[in-house]
């Protein structure tokens, strides 16, 4: 019996210690990242419009096995060991050392392995499997015309694998902190680089239109420190955070601070989950990923369209379905282009000649179907829009000269827009998530303090105006601010000024 009561104890002691070690070894992560990224299925919806949607047609039987090294005299490999934070004989068999001298291939970002990049490498392979190969998956689709902006504004062409660790690559990724697209832009550093977000369109999830911002927000971050590992830091952070991390370190060695814990733990883990990335995507096959489905390449013929054309009417024209639509414009909120503007979109390639045509043939006011409703009795906008089903923004878009507080009176004509959502629970989740950092940035504003020797930027200032208002020196303002010729300050940025 004594036996007995002693077996069970020690199997109840080992069960609890192994549940500790589990439990440490989450602690090691932070992994609610993981579920920021699948905000929207595409599958989901495939099988209601009964076709080969775009995301999977033509995927060949040979899958095209994924490769982003790059060949060129012009980069040499940066990819080694940390000596000081883990030994040779740690290095696990797949390790290889790579040298200008041995090798012209390689990554274009300095890409360490080391013992926090181990961790990931092994999480990635591990637990975190799935949402890795659905990555890998879906990497293909934009990997060739991220990349291309990449290479076009000079930037290290890995780059890319900051997208997959911000995304997964979903341009319907939406974080608990408002951020969205590919790159997980928050709505204030968004518009902030050019990204229209509004209740029509949000282009945080352009994977074109983002990148061109993501990559422009970069180049300022590297410009601020000099280093692309804290530019990716700062990319997580905020440049305020990163700064104030190299000041409080009196170092700009992101290793260092990070081991000082000078930075939040999602920030110290982001350079490494960057690499180990880097790491698995470069050779998928040794780390245990195979057959992997990968997605069709996202390709494109461009047209321009009127205000306010309902992407039904395009799919007709281009001979598609209103899913392929939307799957290459995944910036189009509401099922319909800006009322208020011209707009850019994307339908399938090789279809443009074939939209032209069928398009031209369509009646201007068929581009999008509206009824007319005609008031009873005094009602307000916000009363007809809920009695309707619809925002107020659409009343206020679609009938001139009403305001939110007008009151519409009897014998009123109101026009309302006929318009269809594919998945209006994601658009009510980007409504809210939107307003919330609404609200956020105009609490922010009212409390925003500053130190004797900075500035917040108003309308209309420019950093020669900044300069010359503090008799500073321009070129000292701008290099303390890490700016150059042509860069762009907004209100409510804040400018450090230089000592004189």
């Amino acid at each position: 019996m004594r036996f007995f009561t002693l077996l069970i104890t020690t199997l109840l002691n080992i069960l609890i210690f192994s549940s500790l070690l589990y439990a440490q070894d989450e602690e090691i992560y932070d992994t609610s990242f993981l579920s920021d990224f699948e905000s929207f299925s595409e599958a989901d919806f495939s099988g209601e419009f009964n076709i080969k949607n775009y995301e999977n047609f033509e995927i060949k039987n040979e899958r095209e096995r994924l490769n982003l090294q790059f060949n060129s005299k012009y980069i040499f490999s940066t990819y080694y060991i940390d000596k000081g934070r883990i030994g040779y004989a740690e290095t696990p068999p797949f390790f290889y050392v790579e040298t200008a001298k041995k090798s012209k291939e390689g990554f274009d970002i300095p890409v360490i392995y080391n013992e926090d990049v181990a961790k990931f490498i092994k999480y990635f392979t591990g637990r975190g499997k799935k949402f890795f190969q659905k990555w890998l998956e879906r990497s293909k689709k934009y990997r060739e015309i991220l990349t291309k902006i990449i290479k076009e504004n000079k930037l290290p062409q890995d780059t890319i694998y900051l997208a997959m660790i911000e995304s997964g690559f979903s341009p319907f990724a939406l974080s608990r902190s408002g951020a969205a697209g590919i790159w997980q832009f928050i709505p204030s550093t968004g518009k902030r680089y050019g990204l229209r977000i509004d209740y029509w369109v949000d282009e945080r999830r352009d994977p074109v239109k983002s990148t061109y911002a993501a990559v422009s927000y970069l180049k300022n971050l590297y410009n601020y420190f000099g280093s692309w590992w804290l530019a990716w830091a700062g990319y997580n952070a905020g440049e305020g955070r990163i700064f104030r991390a190299i000041s409080k370190a009196k170092t700009n060695d992101f290793w260092e601070i990070s081991d000082r814990r000078f930075i939040k733990r999602e920030t110290r883990q982001y350079v490494p989950k960057l690499m180990a990335a880097a790491l698995i995507t470069a050779n998928p096959e040794k780390y245990g990923f195979y057959d992997l489905d990968y997605q069709a390449e996202f390709e494109f013929d461009e047209i321009t369209v009127p205000p306010a054309t309902d992407l039904r009417v395009i799919a007709n024209a281009a001979l598609t379905d209103y899913y392929t639509i939307w799957m290459l414009n995944p910036a189009i909120r509401r099922g319909i282009t800006p009322p208020d503007t011209e707009y850019s979109i994307r339908i399938p390639k090789g279809t443009k000649d074939i939209f032209t045509e069928n398009f031209s043939r369509i009646p201007k006011e068929k581009f999008l179907e509206t009824k007319e409703i005609i008031i009873q009795k005094t009602i307000s906008v916000n009363e007809l829009a809920r009695k309707e089903g619809i925002s107020q923004e659409v009343i206020l878009a679609f009938n001139s000269g009403i305001k939110p507080e007008s009151a519409l009176f009897k014998g009123t004509k109101i026009i309302i827009p006929q318009i269809s959502i594919i998945d209006e629970d994601l658009e009510k989740r980007y409504d809210r998530k939107i307003a919330k950092a609404n609200r956020k940035k105009k609490a922010k504003a009212k409390k925003i303090s500053i130190s004797a020797n900075e500035y917040v930027v108003e309308e209309g200032d420019n950093p020669y105006d900044i300069a010359k208002k503090h008799n500073v020196n321009l070129n000292d303002l701008m290099e303390i601010n890490g700016l150059d010729r042509g860069d762009k300050i907004f209100p409510g940025n804040v400018i450090r000024i230089p000592k004189k």
